[in-house]
């Protein structure tokens, strides 16, 4: 990818481009003092202000999809409780599949993974993230994570994200990672290649 580079944004103009980007293909619209307390990670053109894809991780404590469930859930379960301190939420993921560089694909999720790794070097050894109960195709996707389900049901409402409706939540341990990539090896592979042809599928 010679035309585009993943880095960490922070300014207002980026930021904003982010979040009205994000907002469209993610259909969340993410609060700014959200994204200003987050990391987040763009695939950035290299000679303008394009972006092309990119993700957020929240490390701070503001954590949304935890901070959607019911409060019985948030105060009395076992993995919240015990694990919250530790955790960074994995959110806003998106990507232009028509306009961004070959390779963008396959790379945004080796990226996401490197920045996973880097929080959990840094104590944040457990993440979560939620998904829409009746979406079939991320519960198939996320079940190569081997990872804890906290609470499938209804959610209540977030700035941004006003009318929810059913969610899945789950929380993954980053020391189960690379044993998850080595016993589902298609996981990433499949994410680079076309089934059918065998060829490279940068962009699907």
């Amino acid at each position: 990818m010679e035309t585009a580079h993943f880095t960490s944004i922070q300014t207002e103009k980026d930021l904003s481009l982010f979040k009205h980007l994000a907002g469209h293909y993610v259909g969340v619209d993410l609060p700014m003092s959200y994204l200003e307390d987050a990391l987040v990670i763009a695939l950035k053109d290299k000679f303008d202000d394009r972006l092309y894809g990119g993700f957020v991780m929240s490390y701070n404590g503001n954590i949304r999809c935890l901070e959607q469930l019911p409060e019985t859930i948030q105060k009395h379960h076992d993995l919240i409780r015990k694990n919250r301190d530790h955790c960074f939420e994995i959110n806003g993921l998106w990507l232009d599949k028509k306009a961004a560089p070959q390779g963008s694909r396959l790379q945004l999720y080796l990226e996401c993974m490197k920045q996973s790794i880097r929080l959990g070097l840094k104590g944040k050894h457990k993440y979560v993230y939620a998904y829409s109960s009746d979406n079939h195709k991320l519960r198939q996707f996320y079940k190569n994570f081997n990872s804890w389900k906290i609470y499938e049901g209804p959610v209540r409402p977030l700035p941004g994200c006003e009318n929810p409706g059913s969610e899945v939540v789950e929380m993954g341990c980053m020391k189960r990672l690379p044993l998850t990539v080595l016993r589902n090896p298609n996981f990433l592979v499949d994410r680079a290649f076309n089934r059918t042809s065998r060829k490279l599928k940068w962009i699907s």
